[in-house]
């Protein structure tokens, strides 16, 4: 998770992951936080989703949180969407505080236009955090209101958000621009936005 999130983006940083994953395999082979690891080493350091499966695949349950997170995370890359859903549903379930593991799991109903289950996702989640709105969970309410075409809802969502900073409301601000085809407004986001947010 350094190599994809952190500042350890080096060759070393990568070998040092692998070494121990591989360590702990080797002392205790069912252990799932070690098939778990090797399996974040291949999906986020070089994206090798079909290894990254085989990781978890060799890991015996019953499963933690972490276990189902990556394995829907995974599956949504390879296209197993029933799958996706199912293991995410199932991380939430576990660990039902996790914002991001929502957030996922609202994108890919978003993606595959079941906008009503990911309404019911959205709606669990606020139900659960008592009235806090955390800005992934607005921002993915903005992107399935704007997958349905509702422009003023998507724009309202975003514009209900306090910190205008954060490079989460500026990549949904960007998106919203490009759709309203308002280029110079998009212009103006992308100006302001943190280099590496536009990677």
């Amino acid at each position: 998770l350094e190599y994809r999130f952190g500042e350890g983006h080096s060759p070393q940083h990568l070998a040092a992951a692998k070494q121990t994953a591989e360590t702990a395999l080797h002392l205790q082979p069912d252990r799932e936080e070690a098939h778990v690891a090797l399996a974040q080493y291949y999906y986020h350091g070089f994206k090798d989703y079909r290894r990254a499966e085989q990781e978890l695949v060799g890991s015996s349950g019953p499963h933690a949180a972490e276990f189902y997170i990556l394995a829907s995370l995974v599956e949504r890359r390879l296209g197993q969407f029933a799958h996706s859903i199912r293991d995410g549903e199932k991380a939430i379930a576990l660990d039902p505080q996790n914002v991001s593991l929502a957030v996922s799991l609202v994108q890919t109903y978003s993606g595959l236009r079941r906008f009503a289950d990911a309404e019911r996702v959205l709606n669990d989640a606020f139900a659960r955090l008592h009235g806090a709105k955390p800005i992934g969970l607005v921002r993915v309410q903005s992107e399935a209101a704007l997958g349905m075409g509702n422009l003023e809802q998507a724009k309202a969502l975003l514009e209900s958000i306090e910190n205008k900073d954060d490079v989460d409301y500026q990549s949904a601000r960007l998106w919203l621009a490009l759709f309203e085809r308002d280029f110079e407004g998009a212009k103006r986001v992308a100006a302001r936005m943190p280099n590496q947010s536009k990677a």
